[in-house]
């Protein structure tokens, strides 16, 4: 403290520099903050030029995150539409209900044949912790098709098959497993695209496709709630604007997922092959009209108090 004149001085500096760091982790955004909360126990002992240089090449590696774009629905809400939308948009390239644990197509009598798909194959032959080795698996994947497009000049969409991690079996996911296996790399743009509930239910059920327990309305739209709460509100497409407005509601999902637009997607988005295509036929983009609700059903929907708040979060 010799180079210093007073205490007063020095705590002058002290608070500069205290300030300095502040501006420093708001400038950077909620993520440095983040991180620079989480980091000050391993801080405490460092200088307070040691700990601005620590934010600052923290928040640097952040920025140099690259994007990667995620698309969620859940089933007979007219994802397959949409998603064929967005793959029929400017070097954009879409992959189909991707999912890192997903074991729907696994044949447990008579295995498959699967020659370029590693992690079935390894299901198979009962590797062991397989859910480590199919994440593991998935990411690198997933690196390896973006790193591979993004040096072409392309741009990934993955269209994750979000009906695995919320509405199968009696458990309901929190969070979107691909999202959260990739959020630490990549800098991830998520969009939903949502259904009223009551036709997506009435669908799932003439599907044969209520893989959840219990089989009841007000349990789907307990799971729906909790899907669409990981989305800000302005970040949630619904199916119906995009039948009702389709080329002003595509020029939102394009700004939406930071892809380039096209006004010419109508003329050939039905050409495009995606799985999931299970409901829709044709190539004219309308909203089928709604089949009569059953008394019983009707009962159903006015006794469903997550119904309620999912209608009026969605503003349904």
């Amino acid at each position: 403290m010799n180079n210093f004149r007073n205490l007063d001085e020095f705590n002058l500096l002290e608070r500069d520099i205290n300030d300095a760091l502040e501006l420093i982790v708001n400038l950077n955004g909620a993520d440095a903050a983040e991180r620079h909360e989480n980091n000050l126990g391993l801080m405490e002992n460092d200088s307070l030029f040691e700990k601005c240089e620590r934010i600052v090449k923290d928040a640097s590696k952040a920025k140099k995150k690259p994007t990667i774009r995620i698309l969620s629905h859940f089933a007979c809400t007219g994802g397959t539409l949409i998603s064929k939308c967005i793959a029929a948009q400017p070097n954009v390239y879409l992959i189909s209900e991707a999912h890192p644990f997903s074991e729907l197509h696994i044949n447990s009598s008579q295995a498959r044949y699967s020659p370029t798909d590693i992690t079935t194959l390894s299901r198979y032959a009962n590797v062991p912790e397989i859910h480590r080795l199919t994440a593991k698996i998935f990411k690198q994947n997933i690196d390896s098709l973006h790193s591979h497009l993004s040096d072409l000049g392309g741009t990934l969409v993955i269209r994750e098959h979000t009906h695995v991690d919320f509405c199968l079996g009696e458990n309901v996911s929190e969070k979107e497993s691909v999202s959260q296996l990739l959020e630490q790399d990549y800098n991830v743009i998520k969009l939903a695209t949502v259904r009223d509930p009551i036709d997506s239910y009435m669908s799932l059920q003439k599907n044969g496709w209520l893989h959840f327990a219990p089989q009841t309305f007000d349990e789907y739209c307990s799971r729906y709630l909790k899907f669409v709460t990981n989305f800000p509100i302005k970040n949630i497409v619904k199916y119906e604007d995009f039948t009702h407005n389709t080329k002003i509601t595509m020029r939102e999902i394009c700004s939406i997922l930071s892809i380039p637009y096209s006004e010419n997607f109508e003329d050939y988005f039905d050409v495009l092959n995606l799985t999931g295509d299970s409901g829709r036929s044709g190539s004219e983009i309308i909203e089928r009209s709604r089949v009569r609700i059953a008394d019983d059903f009707r009962y159903e929907i006015e006794s469903s108090t997550s119904y309620a708040i999912l209608r009026e979060k969605l503003s349904y």
